[in-house]
């Protein structure tokens, strides 16, 4: 018998498998997306499908959060996210860089947890590169309540603040075109483990590849500084955090409650004697039902124009 998750990520790639419209696609899905966030069945079987995974407590972050892959297809991918608060629960900061994720639709759902506010701009904007400022129009200032789906257009900038308490959203992509075969053909291991090379040779010829349907997924940032908007050519990005691990198991034990300490004692069993002792002190912690805190030590909560003050915001929006 199928598990629920399977279920639902099969309906979700045919779906866009067999839907040419894409913006039709993720309306078809909302009733999975649904389904997936009122039934805690599927994050739980999605951590389990986790952390078995090699060296996946490996990972660094940089910052206490963290995403877990659902579906990666080259039709649409689909992740679960956890955003967690800033050590002082204050709500007045962005998340991370305000921006936009060119080529692509998103859809997301509050699945579970309090939300967060978020402002979404309108589609499209201008970059005077000469003087770094850009002019994006606010189209709302929403929050995200529990199970409310919030759909993002492509070319559509967005920023987050940070929430007060953990929410978990799951999060549901796709271009905003037609999957085209040389799209398909860019998934190919050859091609994906060669990248970098066709790409030079791509850009030598000033080929332009979305001409043969091929999506690209080219982010700008900006950030709001004295009542400008400025234009930023890459993302702030703080340095990566050290207690994933503390903070995969926060989640797991606070948050989301996971019931399952049968799974986690043979994991255990299997973990023991491996070279991974600070999983295996909170697996242990975990089972004995000690209490696992947030770890917020070596993450940088207010990264200069990444984590700007709302005020900073409304020096530019009307809101």
């Amino acid at each position: 018998m199928k598990h629920i998750l399977d279920e639902c990520l099969e309906e979700i790639i045919k779906t866009f498998k067999t839907t040419t419209n894409k913006y039709e696609a993720h309306l078809k899905c909302y009733p999975i997306l649904n389904r997936m966030a009122s039934n805690d069945e599927v994050i739980f079987e999605v951590m389990k499908r986790n952390i078995v995974k090699p060296k996946f407590f490996e990972t660094k972050r940089c910052t206490p959060d963290f995403q877990l892959t659902l579906i990666d297809e080259t039709e649409c991918f689909m992740f679960v996210n956890f955003f967690g608060p800033n050590k002082e629960k204050r709500t007045d900061y962005s998340y991370s860089t305000m921006h936009h994720h060119d080529d692509f639709l998103l859809s997301t759902i509050n699945a579970k947890g309090a939300g967060y506010t978020s402002m979404i701009f309108k589609q499209g904007y201008e970059i005077d590169k000469d003087k770094m400022e850009a002019k994006v129009d606010l189209e709302k200032y929403v929050p995200h309540s529990p199970g409310k789906i919030e759909f993002i257009d492509c070319h559509t900038a967005h920023t987050i603040f940070y929430p007060e308490t953990t929410t978990m959203t799951y999060g549901l992509w796709s271009t905003h075109y037609p999957t085209s075969v040389a799209t398909k053909f860019k998934k190919h291991p050859i091609v994906q483990k060669n990248k970098q090379l066709i790409k030079n040779v791509l850009d030598k010829l000033e080929f332009n590849i979305k001409k043969i349907g091929v999506a690209q997924y080219r982010e700008d940032y900006f950030y709001p500084e004295n009542g400008k908007l400025k234009f930023l050519s890459g993302q702030i990005l703080p340095k990566n955090g050290e207690h994933f691990v503390q903070n995969f198991f926060n989640v797991a034990q606070e948050f989301l409650n996971f019931p399952d300490t049968t799974f986690l004692k043979e994991l255990y069993s299997k973990l023991k004697g491996t070279d991974n002792p600070n999983c295996i002190h909170f697996i242990e912690k975990f089972i004995e039902n000690e209490r696992i805190n947030r770890n917020y030590d070596t993450y940088n909560m207010y990264s200069e124009k990444r984590n700007v003050p709302i005020e900073e915001y409304r020096k530019v929006y009307d809101f």
